[in-house]
């Protein structure tokens, strides 16, 4: 659960081509995008990107299956987050994982 409501959702009238334009202009197409499951964000923003770190592929369970990001911070980073399940993921906080 992203934590993101409908009702939230309602007021904004961005298209997404416009993110998509705001997106290419603060990432070159040089730059490293660096994060967890970038696909699922990628499909969602229908962009490619060359240049992708994503953390889901670098660590992998014993028969190939990917770690939640919650679990990776806290094997890696010795850090937790996403504790409060009732109210869906923070974006900063992950995003700082």
């Amino acid at each position: 659960f992203s934590g993101i409501t409908a009702a939230m959702l309602q007021p904004i009238t961005t298209t997404l081509r416009v993110v998509q334009a705001k997106l290419r202009m603060l990432l070159p197409g040089d730059a490293v995008l660096v994060g967890h499951s970038l696909n699922n964000d990628l499909i969602a923003l229908k962009l490619i990107h060359q240049h992708v770190i994503d953390t889901s592929l670098l660590y992998k369970k014993e028969l190939g299956q990917k770690f939640k990001l919650k679990v990776l911070a806290e094997m890696v980073l010795k850090r937790q987050i996403q504790t409060d399940e009732n109210n869906g993921h923070n974006p900063t906080e992950d995003a700082a994982a």
